[in-house]
Formats: C-alpha cells, structure tokens, sequence
C-alpha cells in the first residue's frame, strides 16, 4: 500500500483556497484525485472515467473542473487532466514499482532462507527425481486479444493519443471487468513486455487483485 502526500500547509495554499471560495466540490474532486493518481500509479494524470464518476452532475462537474484548471492547480491533457506538482509531492510510480520489487525480492529470499532450513523431504514416488516436468499446457491467453500496441516515445499528440486508445483496449480485453488494469497494463509495456503472457505476469505480480480476468 502507497500513501498519497498533502503538504500540512495545504489548507492555507493560495490556489486552493481561491478554488476553495468558488466549489467545495472542486477542492474534493481535486483531494480524491490525488489519492486515486496515488493508488493507480498515474504520476499525476486523473482519467476523464475517474472525474465522471466522482462527479456524475454534469453541472456540478463542469464547474468543478473550471475551478481546478483556472487556479492552477489542474492542467488538461489528453482523455483527462494532470494535477499540477503532483510529483513534487508524491514519488513517481518508477520509485513505488521499484520499492515493491526491492520488498517483493527481500520477502523471496526469506523464504527461500526458510525451506533451506527444513528437512529435505523424499522425492515424490510420483515425479522421478522429484523434478516436475513443464506443462505442455498452451499458453492460456485468447487469441482474438487485441495485438500489443508498439512502443512510443510520446512525440505528437496524435501518435499519443492512438498510443493511449490502444493500451486502453488491450487492458479492457484481457480484464474486462477490471477498469483499473489500463495503469498496470500500461507499466507492463513500459516495463518492455512484448507479449500476453509477459503482460498477464506483469500484473499478477504488482497488481494481482486484478488478476482472474479473461476476454
């Protein structure tokens, strides 16, 4: 578990105070997005799904966003919006995935200090050698799972925005009932998977709440 900052001066911070004056619900739109940005490894960004169903009054929500992007505190982007100087505050998803594994790989050699200290039990009458042979089992992902997006490096709006439509696909074919897997996805391919079962991984380890999914 994360835990997403506020600076204990926050309360007095000029910019929300002024947002504060104009919508109490733009201060707690801008409050649960941080927490969500926090909780979703998103560095910053709040997708436009987060903000509707946070604020599902289109009038309210309109108001709210104006509120944020006028103050500063919210920028626009593409298919959502960035809160301002979120990283300056909160450690981007890189360092949290990285915390986790250095955790994940201590809490491995734990363990595997712990059975080096068990008795060594008999091979298993059934397996020769006590060796389990690999299943030949094929790989479990469909095959009508939409191919992995290429690789980019950001570049024009354009290319981003089609880069971004396409993570989202992928992450709603393979979890379908799992609206939060387009962030854990999206890590996988940065993390350089070039295939299903490399993305499936991915997530069973840094997300496995969300594993169990099938298209």
């Amino acid at each position: 578990m994360s835990w997403a900052r506020l600076d204990d001066r926050f309360y007095t911070h000029r910019k929300v105070r002024r947002a504060l004056r104009r919508s109490r619900s733009a201060i707690a739109l801008h409050v649960l997005g941080i927490t969500y940005a926090c909780d979703q490894l998103t560095d910053g960004f709040v997708d436009d799904d987060f903000v509707l169903e946070t604020l599902p009054d289109p009038l309210e929500r309109e108001e709210a966003l104006g509120v944020l992007i006028e103050a500063g505190l919210w920028v626009e982007a593409v298919d959502g919006f960035v809160i301002h100087d979120y990283l300056d505050y909160n450690p981007p998803a890189s360092a949290v995935l990285e915390r986790r594994r250095n955790d994940a790989e201590r809490k491995a050699r734990g363990r595997a200090s712990s059975k080096r200290a068990q008795p060594v039990r008999a091979d298993s009458a059934r397996i020769p050698g006590g060796v389990r042979t690999e299943s030949a089992r094929p790989d479990p992902t469909p095959t009508q799972l939409p191919p992995l997006p290429p690789r980019t490096r950001g570049g024009r709006k354009r290319e981003q925005s089609a880069y971004d439509k396409a993570v989202k696909d992928l992450a709603a074919a393979m979890y379908p009932t799992s609206r939060e897997a387009v962030f854990v996805v999206r890590g996988a391919l940065s993390e350089g998977a070039t295939t299903h079962r490399q993305v499936r991984e991915y997530v069973a380890r840094w997300r496995p709440d969300l594993g169990g999914d099938e298209a």
